[in-house]
């Protein structure tokens, strides 16, 4: 692996961006890490220590050993600047994209290890299914990709798919353990024994106790109402996960479609026109759903403000 790829820098961070791809700034760290470079850095280590054994015992082969090593190093410099820093750069590329793809299969496990820990096997599935269409995709086009732009990018739209639907999961997850934690059936049972309490307190006319009982019946309804949208955002966010394993498939039948027929239009391909599709119509979902869960709710904070007392005093 390349030595600056190895940097405290980059271990700080070990995701690449789109950023790190962009071909200006991934030459001038390949040229930046010219001088690291085991054939560089090795030759010109020699010169130095021939250097010392040359001021400290004046011997004429040292000094002719540190001029061949100094003359060595600088020629492993000059090769690589002049010759193969296009080689670099690419060998620059395919290490970011394996740093990458590890990252995306970690990122799928760790939403698979929280959605089994959570109990949520819709959302467990749904990884999986997404996983497995992708890897199909992936591995039908692999050995076919090298030196293919179309496909590179082809399946980098893939590739996109399946981080959105894990963010995708993820957004579901988080619903669901929010919702598990509810004990809505307590809370319908308390609305009705406050009504029934309400339709007795009418009867002696105490009218101050049934607006509070009132004032809380409200509250646990609209409370009651708003997990319902929850719930039915969650079933949405399921069944956009499988619109985007459905794409992943459908890319993988065109692909192999176009490559029968010898085709290199992928890009401009249905496939790739529903890949993209996807992963937008999934952005503006998530978009959606975290700017309505996001925005200033006054009946929303009462409600959770009266729910934390209730569970307190439970």
């Amino acid at each position: 692996m390349l030595d600056f790829l190895n940097s405290k820098k980059q271990e700080e961070y070990p995701v690449p961006s789109t950023q790190d791809f962009d071909p200006r700034i991934a030459s001038r760290r390949v040229q930046a890490g010219i001088p690291q470079r085991p054939e560089t850095i090795l030759p010109l280590a020699a010169a130095v220590v021939f250097g010392f054994i040359a001021l400290a015992f004046h011997p004429a082969w040292a000094t002719i050993g540190g001029l061949v090593c100094l003359a060595a190093s600088a020629l492993a410099w000059g090769f690589n600047v002049s010759y193969r820093s296009k080689q670099l750069v690419n060998e620059y590329n395919e290490k970011l994209q394996e740093r990458l793809d590890r990252h995306r299969e970690q990122e799928v496990e760790k939403v698979k290890s929280e959605c089994r820990r959570a109990t949520f096997m819709e959302g467990f599935d749904a990884a999986e299914q997404i996983q497995t269409a992708y890897v199909d995709l992936q591995n039908f086009l692999q050995g076919k990709v090298e030196n293919n732009f179309q496909l590179q990018e082809f399946l980098e739209l893939g590739r996109k798919c399946l981080e959105q639907g894990v963010r995708t999961i993820r957004a579901a997850l988080g619903i669901y353990i929010a919702l598990r934690d509810v004990n809505r059936e307590h809370m319908q049972e308390e609305i009705h024994d406050w009504q029934r309490e309400i339709s007795r307190l009418k009867e002696g006319g105490d009218s101050t106790r049934t607006e509070a009982l009132q004032k809380r019946i409200d509250t646990n309804q609209h409370f009651l109402d708003q997990c319902e949208k929850r719930e039915k955002d969650m079933i949405f966010l399921i069944v956009e996960c499988e619109e985007i394993e459905n794409a992943l498939k459908t890319a993988q039948v065109e692909s192999a479609m176009l490559s029968a027929e010898g085709s290199e239009s992928f890009l401009q391909s249905n496939a790739a026109k529903t890949l993209q599709d996807r992963i937008e119509a999934a952005v503006r979902v998530e978009e959606r759903l975290q700017g309505r869960l996001n925005g200033r709710d006054p009946e929303r904070d009462k409600t959770e403000e009266y729910l934390l007392k209730l569970n307190k005093e439970e």
